[in-house]
């Protein structure tokens, strides 16, 4: 009884003081049923086909090329030189790449319907947005474990661990780092103040995924430096990741275990946090995103890529609006109409 007060203290009270969040459920409910089955059958159906005809066929051949042979064993040398700052390529694109997505879109964005009539009714905004929250973690884990296993038969090709003990960790990590990811994307997408530090921040980071990639050039070539890929191995959930992996590629890791509760420690908090952030998503920002989503995908159906460009840039312009509407509020009105110098026009009368 005391955990359901707590939550429903936490929670907050929807507009107008009378909560008809389950009524309004259960209406929608009943409306989309008939075509609800028809639709995720289709959407089902695509996201097989591209994975057997795009991915599938990869992954099959390559781990059908395993139990013959190890294909990729006379690069082994590389591969292993490549494998720490490589990683922590990969993470820090990935967390960029997420990050990127909720300066103009976000983990949450409802359709333009949802967000004009459904949050204006008296309901808590929870219910109804956590089912697209839940929608981007599932599309962004879905693509890290992809990610992860073709990368745990890449480097067991090359016999550097055993499969099984490669695809654990690979999973692992890739599946922490993309809850991570999103999680943190709603605080972006909620906080003007952190995504005006990210769009600050994003030439350096930037520059920090090109540098790294550059490294992992380097790397491939004979160019390494322990003492630098120590520090970056513990210098975020980028390296406590990567630190599994090559605990299971056979590499001297002896503390993974601690990065490892660090990074599941992080993606626990992230998501908790974001779980608390859902109900404060206002409106106005929704509204901008549906609508910035709905442009971008008008312009790559026509192949307007000046309009998609534009119209995900332009995700962000009540945010930089309401900071000049406050600073020019704080601007003193004229107390006089007559001009202030001599040879200024003076006011009609």
């Amino acid at each position: 009884m005391s955990g359901t007060a707590s939550r429903a203290s936490t929670t907050p009270p929807p507009p107008g003081g009378t909560d008809r969040t389950a009524q309004t459920r259960r209406w929608l409910r009943a409306r989309r049923g008939a075509g609800r089955a028809r639709r995720a059958g289709y959407a089902a159906y695509v996201v097989l086909v591209l994975l057997l005809g795009w991915y599938g066929l990869f992954a099959i051949g390559l781990f059908q090329a395993l139990g013959h042979r190890r294909p990729l064993v006379e690069h082994a040398e590389a591969i292993a030189r490549v494998m720490p700052s490589g990683l922590i390529c990969l993470a820090l694109a990935g967390l960029f790449g997420t990050a990127w997505d909720a300066l103009w879109r976000g983990p949450v964005t409802p359709p333009g319907a949802d967000v004009d009539w459904l949050l204006a009714l008296p309901v808590r905004r929870r219910p109804v947005l956590l089912p697209w929250f839940l929608l981007s973690v599932g599309v962004w884990t879905l693509a890290a474990l992809l990610i992860g296993f073709t990368g745990a038969l890449l480097i067991a090709a090359a016999d550097l661990g055993d499969t099984g003990l490669l695809t654990v960790a690979c999973l692992g990590s890739a599946g922490c780092l993309a809850l991570l990811a999103v999680a943190a994307a709603v605080g972006i997408e909620r906080s003007p103040g952190a995504a005006d530090r990210l769009r600050r921040a994003t030439p350096a980071l930037l520059l920090a995924v090109l540098l790294s990639a550059v490294q992992a050039v380097l790397a491939v070539q004979g160019y390494r430096s322990t003492t630098l890929e120590t520090v970056e191995l513990w210098s975020g959930p980028w390296g406590w990741a990567a630190q599994p992996v090559l605990a299971a590629a056979g590499r001297d890791v002896p503390v993974w275990p601690t990065a490892l509760v660090l990074l599941l420690a992080a993606t626990a908090t992230a998501l908790a946090h974001a779980g608390k952030a859902l109900g404060n998503l206002p409106t106005t920002l929704l509204r901008s995103r549906a609508r910035a989503c709905g442009d971008v995908l008008a312009g790559i159906l026509t192949v307007d890529l000046r309009s998609a460009r534009l119209a995900m840039t332009g995700g962000s312009e009540p945010r930089r609006r309401g900071r000049i509407q406050r600073w020019a509020a704080r601007l003193a009105p004229p107390r006089s109409p007559r001009p202030s110098s001599p040879g200024a026009t003076q006011w009609p009368s």
